[in-house]
């Protein structure tokens, strides 16, 4: 993340929490703990943490910090998509695959034959 985006998300805050401050000096150092954390990612953090009826003050920034969770919901995008590009490639191996010739199966034989000799 940004310095700007820190300072996008500063305003998304006080969107739920009118009584949140933030200068220069707080967006530094809020930079550097959501340096590695995306925007989008920690604006969602920041909808689900106000979202809950106990979260009555502003967050801190370790609380829209890129979780586990978050993490774990990439790898399995991922691992869907992934997943459906080998779906896709084994679909379109089976459309177009061809067989062997009788002359490939014939020479299969024969080597399965002298090894089991």
């Amino acid at each position: 993340m940004t310095l700007q985006e820190v300072g996008m998300l500063f305003d998304k805050i006080v969107g739920f929490y009118p009584q949140f401050a933030g200068d220069l000096v707080k967006m530094r150092s809020w930079h550097e703990v959501l340096g590695d954390t995306h925007f989008d990612q920690a604006v969602k953090s920041l909808v689900h943490y106000a979202a809950k009826p106990e979260s009555k003050y502003p967050p801190h920034p370790g609380a829209l910090v890129a979780t586990e969770s978050a993490e774990g919901e990439l790898y399995h995008a991922f691992m869907r998509t992934a997943g459906r590009a080998a779906v896709d490639e084994s679909s379109q191996i089976q459309a177009t695959g061809v067989p062997p010739t009788a002359d490939q199966r014939r020479k299969v034989r024969e080597l399965l034959a002298s090894r089991l000799r």
